[in-house]
């Protein structure tokens, strides 16, 4: 998504309520992994409360907040034997992003 300017506040900083929601597609490829992960999104939809959850989701604008996120880690960590930080969820808030990177370092 690109934008021709940002929206700004009346102190001239971007407005970022105002901001055109972002909304991420995924390819046939990248649906398909959604059947390989049901796991990983069951963590998320358990620790977020919510059941509507996709890969394309992103932890913070479903509800995410920092207790939740040492949740999240912790529950991640558990099932998939990794040793994800903090870090990683504000690289990878999408759940696929973050999916991708789980598989990547268990490699």
């Amino acid at each position: 998504m690109e934008l021709e300017s940002f929206p700004l506040s009346v102190t001239g900083k971007i407005d970022k309520k105002a901001l055109p929601e972002f909304e991420m597609r995924l390819n046939d490829e990248e649906r398909s992994q959604d059947v390989t992960c049901p796991e990983i999104l069951a963590v998320y939809c358990d620790i977020l409360g919510r059941d509507d959850l996709t890969l394309a989701d992103n932890f913070f604008r479903c509800g995410g907040d920092s207790i939740k996120a040492i949740r999240l880690l912790y529950e991640l960590n558990d099932r998939t034997g990794t040793l994800l930080q903090l870090a990683d969820l504000f690289e990878f808030p999408v759940i696929y992003d973050m999916q991708n990177h789980i598989a990547a370092v268990k490699k």
